[in-house]
């Protein structure tokens, strides 16, 4: 499975309970098809105290999403937006649908 989405994009969720928020991909995963984003889906976690006399936490960490439930964000367009693959030459560029130019 070939995703356009990569590590360091930015992409803005378009379903779910984290409707509209946008955030840093951290994580992709090709084999699932989920992308983990920072500050996005987060779930609490119970972490249990590990040494005598200290105290259990709950933590709230990102969860991953579907890979199609996101789309990058234009920084031109300023919304989400479908991308492009465009050769030249022997390199792969990703563009914008809408605008046309490189993400």
């Amino acid at each position: 499975m070939s995703l356009n989405i990569k590590q360091g994009d930015t992409v803005v969720v378009r379903t779910g309970s984290s409707k509209s928020k946008q955030g840093k991909v951290l994580r992709v995963e090709i084999a699932n098809g989920s992308i983990l984003i920072e500050g996005v889906n987060l779930k609490k976690r119970r972490q249990c105290p590990r040494k005598a006399g200290s105290k259990g936490q709950i933590i709230e960490k990102p969860a991953p999403l579907n890979y199609s439930n996101v789309l990058i964000w234009c920084a031109s367009c300023k919304q989400g937006v479908r991308i492009k693959a465009k050769m030249s030459g022997t390199t792969k560029t990703r563009i914008c649908a809408k605008c046309g130019k490189t993400i």
